[in-house]
C-alpha cells in the first residue's frame, strides 16, 4: 500500500496499525521515500512455544525406535 507522507503525518496511528498486516510504502511527490513494516515474530521463539505445547506420553527413545523400524 502506498501512502503520501502528508497522510501519514495526519494520522500515523492508522498506518502503523495497517503495517502489522501489510507493508506501507511512504511517498513524497510521487517518489518512494520510505516504508513501514510490521514487527515480525521471532521464528525460533514461535517454534519453541509450539513444541512446548505438544503433550506426549512418549519419550525420545520410543519415537526413535519407531522410526528405525519403519
Amino acid at each position: 500500500m502506498q501512502v503520501p507522507l502528508s497522510a501519514l503525518k495526519i494520522n500515523p496511528a492508522k498506518y502503523f496499525e495497517l503495517a502489522s498486516k501489510q507493508e506501507i510504502v511512504v511517498t513524497k511527490n510521487g517518489k518512494r521515500v520510505g516504508r513501514i513494516l510490521g514487527e515480525r515474530p521471532d521464528k525460533a521463539e514461535a517454534a519453541r512455544a509450539f513444541i512446548g505445547s505438544i503433550k506426549s506420553d512418549r519419550d525420545y527413545d520410543d519415537i526413535r525406535n519407531e522410526r528405525i523400524t519403519e
